[in-house]
């Protein structure tokens, strides 16, 4: 076949109309809109938001709200001993004293009292 600008049969550069243009942008139809850099960045932030709440369920557990009274304070602990009771100290070695002053009651109240206490098998 001779070179004379004809087109070859089953050649198809011949007859493109961009000719040497096809990289040129102006000539290129614009993508569509969801590969624009806007949707992408749209995709990107749909997808943050959706691994958030996979990963907190959603939000369906908050922490309840107290609604009735709040209790009180606790009283403060005395850090300092309090001060010794004047008076004798009863000796309550034995059984029988301690027996006596369980017996005595009220009476027996605020009365300083010396014991050794151990326990039976």
């Amino acid at each position: 076949m001779a070179d004379d600008g004809q087109q070859r049969q089953g050649d198809n550069r011949g007859g493109d109309r961009r000719a040497n243009d096809r990289r040129r942008l102006e000539r290129r139809a614009p993508p569509p809109p969801w590969r624009r850099p806007a949707a992408f960045v749209a995709y990107g932030a749909v997808g943050v938001l959706m691994l958030v709440f996979v990963l907190r369920g959603c939000g369906g557990h908050d922490t309840p709200v107290p609604t009735g009274p709040i209790a009180p304070a606790p009283p403060a602990i005395a850090t300092t001993p309090s001060t010794p009771h004047q008076g004798p100290v009863e000796q309550a070695l034995r059984t029988a004293d301690f027996e006596r002053l369980i017996l005595e009651g009220e009476r027996a109240r605020g009365r300083i009292v010396q014991a050794q206490l151990y326990c039976d098998a």
